[in-house]
C-alpha cells in the first residue's frame, strides 16, 4: 500500500516500519489504530501500551 491509500484508512504508518519488518528486525511500536491490519500483533510486531510493557518487551529480547 502507498501512503495515500493508508491515509484514507485514517492512519499512515512510516514505510520504515515495513522495511524493518521485511528485514526480520524485531519491531516494537507504541499503540496506534491499525497495526493489526498489517501485522500479526504479538508475532510480527510488538505493541506496547505503557512504558513498563515496552521495557518488558526489550528485556525479553536482550
Amino acid at each position: 500500500m502507498t501512503r495515500g491509500p493508508m491515509a484514507e484508512l485514517g492512519y499512515c504508518p512510516s514505510g520504515r516500519l515495513f522495511e524493518a519488518a521485511a528485514c526480520g528486525i524485531p519491531v516494537l511500536s507504541d499503540d496506534w489504530k491499525g497495526p493489526d491490519d498489517f501485522f500479526r500483533v504479538g508475532e510480527e510486531i510488538l505493541v506496547a501500551t505503557t512504558t513498563r510493557r515496552a521495557e518488558e518487551f526489550v528485556s525479553l529480547r536482550s
